[in-house]
């Protein structure tokens, strides 16, 4: 007996996700739910295109009875919680999908996680550098030098500013939409302080600066 069972009923494993039922689920819509079986089970069992169809009727109609009953449910929670502000923002939140917890926070590495992960990796490229001194600058490898630049029009510094993308810096002096929107009034300055910059070789030291925010390419833990 026991291996006819394991022959034409072998045992399966099978997982199932369970899910809450929404807050305006009533039985009006388990039962239309349960109507909805009754069809799939028909056309999975005939194949029949007659059979889908009803089965894609049915389907419908459980639907829309579906929005009619969140609508109505929600209209009602706000009606009923018109006069007490912090129960109504807390049933915007639900109907907004606000409260609802991530999952991935617990995979969210903490800020000690973050701080030991980044001196761990610096201990480690020391470990494989040998510990060797820190070096602030670099021999002069080339014996070739660039004793000039092309002076640039301003029609040259116009092109190339407004060509930029539309993004901005912490460190920049105007935003770069305010900076193309005055630009006829500053293209001499601007024009001016590049070649400047160019002909004597010198950048000023408030150019000298970055932002640096370091990212994680993956998780530490």
């Amino acid at each position: 007996m026991q291996s006819l069972v394991d022959t034409f009923v072998p045992v399966r494993k099978f997982s199932s996700r369970r899910q809450h039922l929404a807050l305006w689920m009533d039985v009006d819509c388990r039962k239309q739910r349960h109507e909805s079986r009754r069809p799939e089970r028909r056309y999975h069992r005939t194949g029949l295109l007659g059979d889908r169809r009803a089965w894609v009727d049915q389907e419908r109609k459980r639907h829309h009875m579906y929005r009619d009953k969140e609508t109505a449910y929600w209209s009602s929670q706000i009606a009923t919680l018109a006069g007490q502000p912090k129960k109504l923002w807390q049933t915007f939140n639900s109907l907004l999908g606000k409260n609802k917890k991530s999952h991935d926070n617990k995979n969210c590495p903490s800020p000690q996680q973050f701080l030991d992960f980044f001196n761990q990796k610096i201990e480690k490229i020391r470990q494989n550098t040998g510990r060797c001194p820190v070096q602030s600058s670099l021999p002069l490898a080339s014996t070739v030098t660039l004793e000039s630049f092309k002076v640039f029009s301003a029609d040259d510094i116009r092109k190339t500013i407004m060509n930029a993308p539309p993004k901005s810096c912490a460190l920049d002096p105007v935003p770069t939409n305010t900076l193309k929107e005055f630009l006829p009034e500053l293209l001499p300055f601007l024009t001016c302080m590049c070649n400047a910059s160019l002909q004597e070789g010198y950048l000023p030291t408030s150019q000298r600066h970055a932002m640096v925010t370091p990212r994680m390419k993956k998780t530490c833990c």
